[in-house]
């Protein structure tokens, strides 16, 4: 039983992809070398090693392994030096291709500058790992001859411990530096991260498509249950299980994995009557989402209805600075009202905080568009900024828009529409909840027929039409004061 099932794809991805940081690999080379106080241990994780190889090694062990040490900080430097030159270069084309001013990807071709920035890039990261793979042979070398038996003389725990504790460290980093290093093709995304704050850094490679990554989990289940309210951007098409590369058809025919014995799939209906419970409006006469104007009229549409109910209000914001805007404005508005307005951005116990209150306006960030649970009368409306479209953008997301037929109804609708569906779902929370949804977006007016079957066929059963802001306020005052 997976829970939450919208969200396979990424936890798949995320399974499959593999990251190192510059901060990771410079800590473990400051534990290896850095020289402590007395006692047994005095001198550091160097010394400690150097005296449990003394007799599979004859040399100075301590001083290799913080020369090991310098170098791969050396090299780590090194990979910041060029990275900035390589964002710096990226910000200057406007980004040209690479990305966004703290993220660039190694996969697509760009211009010669770009060529030029990826060949260095290239280069430091290969003798960062050459550093790293050279300090994991070296203490692998010494584990193995100890483990063969040739280590002799009196047993120390600890100084074995360090050894494998570090040998495991660096071979993992010189692994990971390969995959990202050696994984060229359209198969995989390679994305450089960066912090111009302190100019960290950190590498990541994720599957473009993991369709075929999670078959043989579910090859192996007798029988899968997903759990969510949002696995189909509409009333069919199972999208989740198409990312997955689930085979839900009869028989023993098709490509896709199935779990044993080839089942069908059974959709199993909300058990809620939203035909009855719920109605959304689609602002029609909204300002243009990211405006001044959008957010001055959407705080005034949400101190009506607040009004309206005496609280009972949830507003969701796709920006942390947008809310904490709105919630400031909106305690001048209400608080004449004797209505309190609680925001996720500045307390931890928001929605608590709402639930214990008699008349109150609950504003969220995205944590909040999902698993929020207020059953009953406290909460009567929910209002939609917007509907969001980040999860549609990015490296990765691009590179799997590249790989449809058609972008937009395939993919972006789909995750656009899974991501509403979430949002308008913190309303109808038990059978006798009841109340409106107002989504503040007056783009999906402008959209074409085909579009807006899609927006509307998510939200069915619900009835949905487009109307203005006053002709929703009319209505809510009308069915819910």
């Amino acid at each position: 039983v997976l829970d939450e099932a919208h969200h396979l794809e990424e936890r798949v991805t995320e399974a499959f992809s593999v990251s190192v940081s510059g901060e990771e690999m410079a800590e473990a080379a400051r534990r290896l070398d850095k020289r402590r106080g007395r006692g047994r241990d005095a001198g550091g994780d160097a010394e400690s090693i150097a005296r449990r190889v003394e007799t599979v090694f004859k040399g100075d062990a301590a001083a290799l392994l913080r020369n090991d040490a310098e170098t791969l900080r050396t090299r780590i430097t090194a990979v910041e030096a060029v990275l900035t030159v390589a964002f710096g270069a990226a910000a200057g084309r406007g980004g040209g291709g690479w990305g966004r001013a703290d993220t660039l990807a190694m996969n697509p071709p760009g211009s010669a500058v770009a060529e030029a920035a990826r060949g260095a890039v290239t280069e430091a990261l290969s003798e960062l790992r050459a550093a790293a793979a050279g300090l994991s042979s070296r203490l692998g070398g010494w584990l193995k001859d100890i483990g063969e038996g040739r280590g002799g003389g009196e047993e120390d725990d600890h100084g074995l411990d360090l050894l494998k504790t570090h040998a495991d460290a660096f071979s993992g980093f010189q692994s990971k530096l390969a995959v990202f290093l050696e994984n060229t093709t359209t198969e995989h995304v390679r994305l450089l991260h960066r912090n111009p704050r302190d100019a960290s850094w950190r590498l990541e490679v994720t599957p473009v498509d993991v369709s075929g990554l999670a078959g043989p989990f579910f090859e192996e289940k007798r029988a899968v249950v997903l759990t969510s309210a949002t696995l189909t951007p509409g009333n069919s098409n199972p999208f989740i299980l198409r990312r997955l590369g689930l085979d839900t058809s009869a028989g023993d025919s098709g490509t896709g994995a199935r779990p044993a014995g080839g089942a069908k799939l059974v959709q199993l209906p909300s058990p809620y009557q939203l035909e009855r419970q719920a109605q959304v409006y689609l602002a029609s006469d909204a300002p243009e989402p990211g405006t001044p104007q959008h957010l001055e009229a959407l705080v005034r549409l949400t101190a009506e209805v607040a009004r309206t109910l005496g609280g009972r209000t949830l507003l969701l914001m796709t920006s942390n600075v947008r809310l904490r805007e709105a919630s400031a404005r909106l305690h001048q508005l209400l608080q004449a009202d004797g209505i309190q307005v609680f925001d996720s951005a500045t307390e931890n116990r928001a929605a608590e905080a709402f639930l214990a209150s008699e008349r109150a306006v609950l504003l969220g960030g995205e944590r909040y568009g999902e698993g929020l649970d207020i059953p009953g009368k406290r909460l009567t409306c929910v209002i939609l900024e917007k509907i969001h479209e980040g999860m549609t953008r990015g490296h990765l997301a691009e590179a799997r828009k590249a790989r449809e037929k058609s972008p937009i109804y395939d993919y972006d609708f789909p995750l656009r529409m899974i991501w509403l569906k979430q949002r308008v779902g913190r309303l109808i929370r038990s059978p006798q909840d009841e109340g409106a949804i107002v989504i503040f977006d007056p783009r999906v007016s402008r959209w074409s027929p085909g579009s807006r079957r899609v927006v509307l066929s998510a939200l069915a059963p619900m009835p949905t039409r487009l109307a203005t802001t006053a002709e929703a306020l009319a209505e809510i005052r009308g069915r819910y004061a």
